[in-house]
């Protein structure tokens, strides 16, 4: 398998030793990418296409006059590795081939030093050829001329000079600095001059210049006093004037300001007029949409109405049916249930009916005889409201025994009446069952009796055999 290398944009990366698949045996080239490199088959170098700055000493070069300098040069250079085409970048393989040729495998600092010797050749060559004032008058002309001596040797190492400039000047013998000083009196020499040619030129020109001020200012004078009197009468002309048409403006004023006036009224007027028209015709719309709606209003309340009527008239009919049917329901209950308690009744009637056949006096005898107790309650129920009783008696002593007495009588005349009521004669039933009717009629009235007393505890009679709040008063 093969080892995979890849470079990046500023080196190249040479290639050699397989021949190709067309039997080529030159080396490959690649620029920032990746190749697949056959150990013990194939070499891999790499050659820096990176921007190198050089410094080029001359020093005691001779000028074309015989004058020796020292001149630093500073020089950019790099493998010209693309060039620019029609605006695109093309990779010049052919340059890179020719840098690999001289340079692949020398160190960095023997690149420089062949570079540094090559341009250092060149700048003497062309300072030879010039004095030290053009160099040091024109230094970029200078630089010029050695980029583009050096240029094609560059070009032949696969070489590019991106720039080249002259960063210092100088000489031993202080020809420069005499140059300067020569230069410098030369120019103070001119300077004094100039500056007496303009001082006397500046005396001239100022008397001729006061001269010519006094002429002119007379002229100026005299045409001042022309321009006041003519100033004055165009005045006198120009009041006239202007009296005469600040009266005729006046009358204008007046007049433009009754017809404007006029023109206004006459505006307000129409304004007036429209307003009011447009004020009519607002209010008739106004009075027709509100006629419109009290319509519409009118008739959307009728129709809530007669649709609330209807709903009214359908819920009432609804529930009108409906208490129709639960009266109805209810009325046949009521019938059912009355009807069934009819017959209960008739069916009772009808056993006491037969009771009363089979037993005769014996059965009415019994019902008298039940229902006597409730008929001494009712005598005995007056005296439920009695808070005291006071019995009055002969001075014997018996005035309860004579209370007991009344009683008794009170039971006897139930007695007759129930007989003048029904016809049965209770007595003599009594008299049949002696024994145990009359204790059971006896007990019975006075147990009648104690059950409405104690219905009443505030009354004064609780005990029929004599109590503390019957009081006898013999």
């Amino acid at each position: 398998m093969g080892l995979l290398r890849v470079v990046g944009p500023n080196k190249a990366m040479v290639i050699s030793g397989r021949t190709g698949r067309r039997g080529q045996k030159d080396a490959r080239i690649l620029v920032g990418g990746r190749a697949v490199v056959w150990p013990l088959l194939e070499r891999c170098d790499l050659l820096s296409l990176e921007l190198r700055t050089i410094q080029v000493e001359s020093n005691q070069s001779m000028t074309v006059k015989g004058v020796s300098v020292n001149i630093i040069g500073v020089c950019q250079v790099k493998v010209s590795g693309y060039s620019e085409v029609d605006g695109s970048l093309v990779r010049d393989e052919n340059a890179i081939r020719l840098a690999a040729q001289h340079f692949l495998g020398a160190t960095d600092d023997e690149i420089d030093n062949s570079i540094r010797q090559t341009m250092e050749g060149h700048q003497r060559a062309i300072l030879g050829s010039l004095s030290v004032e053009e160099v040091y008058r024109d230094r970029r002309a200078f630089s010029e001329s050695v980029k583009r001596v050096a240029t094609t040797d560059m070009r032949n190492m696969g070489l590019e000079i991106v720039s080249y400039t002259i960063s210092h000047i100088r000489d031993s013998e202080g020809y420069l600095e005499a140059l300067g000083v020569m230069q410098t009196q030369v120019v103070k020499r001119e300077a004094q001059v100039a500056k007496a040619k303009n001082t006397a030129e500046a005396a001239k020109l100022s008397a001729d210049y006061d001269l010519q001020a006094t002429v002119e200012i007379d002229k100026a004078e005299k045409r001042k006093a022309e321009s006041r009197r003519s100033v004055s009468l165009t005045q006198a002309a120009m009041k006239k004037e202007v009296g005469t048409a600040e009266e005729v403006a006046l009358r204008a004023r007046e007049l433009e300001k009754e017809v404007l006036l006029q023109e206004i009224v006459a505006n307000k007027t129409k304004q007036a007029t429209k307003e009011a028209e447009e004020h009519v015709k607002v209010v008739e719309l106004e009075a027709k949409q509100e006629r419109i709606r009290m319509e519409n209003l009118a008739l959307a309340e009728g129709n809530a109405l007669l649709l609330k009527r209807e709903k009214d008239a359908a819920a009432l009919r609804v529930y009108a049916e409906a208490e129709a049917d639960r009266i109805l329901a209810t009325g046949r209950a009521e019938a059912e249930a009355l009807r069934k308690r009819y017959e209960v009744e008739l069916e009772m009637l009808r056993g006491k009916a037969e009771a009363y056949r089979q037993f005769g006096e014996a059965a009415i005898a019994v019902q008298a005889i039940e229902a006597l107790p409730n008929i001494a309650e009712a005598i005995a129920n007056p005296l439920s409201q009695t808070e005291k009783m006071v019995f009055i008696g002969g001075g014997d002593g018996n005035a309860s025994s004579s209370f007991m007495k009344d009683i008794s009588k009170g039971i006897s005349t139930v007695t007759e009446t129930v007989n003048a009521m029904t016809g049965v004669n209770i007595n003599k039933i009594l008299q049949n069952y002696a024994n145990t009717m009359d204790q059971s009629n006896t007990g019975g009235v006075q147990k009648a009796i104690m059950d409405v007393a104690q219905k009443n505890p505030e009354s004064a009679v609780t005990d029929l055999s004599g109590s503390a709040d019957i009081e006898p008063l013999d």
